[in-house]
């Protein structure tokens, strides 16, 4: 997200009721849906202070959240969070 200014999209109760929809499809993920702005307010390392990261998708995932987009309007990305790591060996 580098070279570009986001903030979170203000998204309608409906397109939040997709994101959870999608979260639960991806399983552990969080799907962050960002507009872009003139001043961001999100960047890659506030992120990554949160603990969140984004995920390795395959095809079907990705065309949920290519699904996401055209929904909503803007960019969806889909992050796991550190807690929600599974320790090697489990």
């Amino acid at each position: 997200m580098a070279d570009q200014e986001w903030t979170l999209a203000d998204l309608e109760p409906e397109q939040l009721t997709l994101l959870g929809e999608t979260e639960r499809a991806l399983g552990p993920a969080v799907v962050l849906v960002f507009k872009p702005t003139r001043w961001g307010t999100v960047d890659d390392r506030m992120l990554a202070d949160e603990g969140l990261h984004p995920v390795d998708l395959d095809a079907e995932q990705l065309a949920q959240l290519r699904d996401v987009e055209r929904r909503t309007g803007g960019v969806a990305v889909a992050y796991r969070r550190d807690a929600d790591e599974v320790p090697a060996g489990r």
